[in-house]
């Protein structure tokens, strides 16, 4: 299981994916798309 610490790593792997878990690259997002599902998963804790 991929544990990321902080939005900058949660931003990273949204962007970029991460290898070897099937989590691939989003390209289709803008960065401030990204940054507003963050923020909402944050307000589910």
């Amino acid at each position: 299981m991929l544990r990321l610490k902080d939005n900058k790593a949660r931003f990273r792997a949204i962007r970029e994916g991460h290898p070897g878990s099937g989590m691939l690259p989003d390209t289709s997002l803008s960065d401030q798309d990204i940054t507003d599902v963050l923020a909402y998963l944050a307000s589910l804790r």
